[in-house]
């Protein structure tokens, strides 16, 4: 695990006084002018005491005890693959746990903590494997497969439904987005917004993939959030992914944890202190377009501890080595996922788990006894969802860029360095 430099806490800045209700902030959640606050806390470990601390300064201060106040909660986590809490592949079960405990004391009348993977045996695996159902219910939250709830449709121009649970969007319900901070393959980070991809049940996120293609599939998610209206996004930054994320990069310690209730502002001070830059992240963008929030640093408040940027920055995903313009490599990344880039298997580096299996929802990989234990991908059969991708704990399945697309701009996707493989 890396260890950042240049995170440094300062003193506690000015508290801001004043609820909201979902959806919108309060006086806790904009400073003078209108612009909005981002509560932070600097040099954090996993020390329940201090991520109690911690989650209260920002909470109160952000105006969320107000929010809940004889309401339900929805704690829409970040389970991700699931794996041990150190491998940094979902939200910490410590800060799980304490901001349920939190909800509570601060008068919710039931608060359910959810999730919605790539299918369902996933989901339930990944919330009990990472710790966070334990620390859920042991704190007295309802823990529940999206993906069981009662469905209720969302409000997308796309050729077949797409829909959430009705939990995730009752009425008296404040939503909120208890993120992890992570490197993407295909969004560049992936924070409090980017979360909120699993509010969306089962299928309905491989026909975001589908009807969005590569530059749509950002504003449809950014259409999701506006639809399902968080009211406030955490982000634990605590320990963090960087390289090739969301599942297969490596732990970083930062020892940050924020919050806002603009999650665009937070996701944006996030991408700043790490070393991605906000304007170079599609959603940020998409999201801001729809009124959704403010990634202009300029325009945002920190409020809590000072932090510099994180030195060495985080490395993005796709690459070892420092990529010279992340804008430019993931646009290249997506006109080849359009056109020509399929998942391709990596013998060696496969231990034979299962997982790309489980995650597949088009049922393209099975296992096979006769290939070893090893899953075999069948290409006709592939949505190119790239969700095997994200689920392979050990980088064993890469993109397999087609010949046919030809040598020069081959050696220029190397040259970049991303990992691909050329396919016959």
């Amino acid at each position: 695990m890396r260890e950042a430099g240049g995170a440094g806490g300062a003193g506690a800045g000015g508290a801001g006084a004043g609820g909201a209700g979902a959806g919108g902030a309060g006086a806790g959640g904009a400073g003078a002018g209108g612009a909005p606050v981002v509560w932070l806390r600097a040099g954090l470990t996993y020390d329940a005491a201090a991520v109690r601390a911690a989650l209260e300064f920002i909470c109160d201060r952000a105006g969320l005890d107000d929010m809940v106040r004889a309401r339900t909660a929805f704690c829409k986590v970040n389970a991700g693959t699931g794996g041990q809490p150190a491998l940094a592949r979902a939200t910490h079960p410590v800060v799980v746990g304490e901001l349920v405990g939190y909800l509570y004391r601060a008068g919710a009348k039931r608060v359910y903590v959810g999730e919605s993977s790539v299918t369902s045996a996933c989901t339930r695996s990944a919330l009990a494997s990472s710790g966070i159902a334990a620390a859920a219910s042991a704190a007295g939250g309802i823990v529940v497969d999206i993906d069981g709830l009662r469905p209720r449709r969302l409000p997308l121009d796309l050729p077949r439904p797409v829909f959430t649970g009705d939990a995730v969007v009752a009425e008296d319900s404040v939503l909120i987005s208890v993120a992890k901070l992570k490197t993407h393959s295909l969004a560049g980070y992936t924070g409090a917004l980017k979360n909120m991809m699993g509010v969306v049940m089962g299928a309905g996120k491989t026909r975001l993939h589908q009807a969005g293609g590569a530059a749509g599939l950002h504003r449809l998610l950014a259409e999701v959030v506006r639809a399902v209206r968080p009211a406030f996004g955490i982000v634990d930054g605590i320990t963090g992914m960087e390289g090739n994320g969301p599942s297969a990069g490596s732990p970083r310690r930062v020892g940050v944890l924020a919050g806002a209730a603009d999650l665009v502002a937070v996701d944006a001070v996030i991408c700043r202190h790490v070393g991605i830059a906000g304007d170079r992240v599609p959603l940020l963008r998409c999201a801001e377009a729809l009124g959704l929030g403010t990634r202009d640093p300029r325009r945002i408040r920190v409020a809590g501890d000072a932090v510099a940027p994180l030195a060495p920055p985080f490395l993005p995903p796709g690459t070892a080595t420092r990529l010279p313009d992340l804008d430019l490599v993931m646009r290249l990344q997506y006109l080849m996922r359009e056109r020509a880039v399929s998942p391709s298997l990596c013998a060696a580096a496969c231990d034979g788990c299962g997982e790309c299996v489980a995650a597949c929802p088009s049922g393209a990989i099975r296992g096979a006894a006769a290939a070893g234990g090893r899953p075999r991908l069948r290409r006709a059969a592939c949505l190119r969802c790239f969700h095997c991708v994200r689920a392979c704990p050990r980088a064993a399945i890469r993109f397999r860029l087609d010949r046919w697309l030809g040598p020069a701009l081959l050696r220029r996707v190397r040259a970049l360095g991303l990992d691909v493989q050329e396919g016959g």
